[in-house]
């Protein structure tokens, strides 16, 4: 190890990027040893001006070592959070491959501030966060221990109201993957949001509105509503209505 103290303190991109292009575990396990330990100098809050340079070059040799550097800080200290979004950001394919991990709350912390960032809408990687989640939520293999973690994430979380109904309504949509704890939990957490925030109490009803919708709709197109004025009288009705479930059908 003494060998390698001297490029280390004065050069260690040279270092760095000198032992990641070797091919394969070398050297009893000293080569990954200290590319654990100069890789992390330039992803960390603290960055060099070679940092972006250096980080790019690594993505194309190992993206493995760099997705478990990324984790690795955020789970050292999760105020780290949005410097692990703006390596992802920068990285090609890099913010799918972290979303895609197992279930942890980085992930769910993570797809949350990648569907809040302006940073991520201007490069287009903007996340929608509703249909992650459901995507997340039916996945088979690991839809249950998603939600467990989401539910347990919530928990401790103060998040804005239009992020928190997000993840309601698709927890909701969801209870069939939750196991009886997770579900105790999520509905112990649902009556805690509604004594909060009222307006909650609409989750439940989301699906009926969307099918609610559509039924009119599809009476529009195959003409057993026969004329346009009713159309119009229909639509005029469910605007003015002081039924909020009504209303909501208008705005389509």
């Amino acid at each position: 190890m003494k060998l390698f103290e001297f490029p280390a303190k004065h050069c260690p991109e040279l270092l760095l990027m000198g032992l990641a292009r070797i091919p394969g575990p070398s050297w009893s396990g000293i080569r990954e040893e200290m590319i654990d330990t100069l890789f992390p100098i330039f992803v960390g809050p603290r960055p060099r001006p070679s940092s972006w340079s250096v980080i790019g070059s690594m993505w194309t040799i190992d993206r493995k070592l760099v997705v478990r550097t990324i984790v690795n800080m955020y789970l050292e200290d999760n105020k780290a959070l949005q410097r692990c979004l703006k390596i992802a950001l920068e990285l090609e394919d890099c913010l799918p491959i972290l979303l895609s991990l197992p279930p942890h709350a980085f992930v769910v912390e993570l797809a949350t501030a990648a569907s809040a960032s302006s940073v991520a809408a201007r490069k287009n990687q903007k996340l929608n966060l509703d249909q992650w989640l459901n995507q997340r939520l039916v996945n088979a293999s690991t839809a249950s221990s998603f939600a467990a973690v989401v539910v347990q994430w919530m928990q401790v979380q103060n998040l804005p109201l239009q992020i928190l109904f997000v993840f309601m309504k698709c927890l909701n949509a969801n209870k069939n993957v939750m196991t009886r704890v997770t579900e105790e939990h999520f509905v112990r957490l649902y009556q805690v949001c509604v004594q909060r925030y009222p307006q909650m109490q609409m989750i439940g009803k989301e699906k009926g509105i969307d099918q609610l919708a559509n039924e009119y709709f599809q009476q529009i197109y195959s003409g057993t509503l026969h004329f346009v004025f009713k159309c119009a009288l229909l639509l005029i009705r469910f605007h003015f209505t002081s039924l909020r479930f009504t209303n909501r059908i208008s705005i389509y």
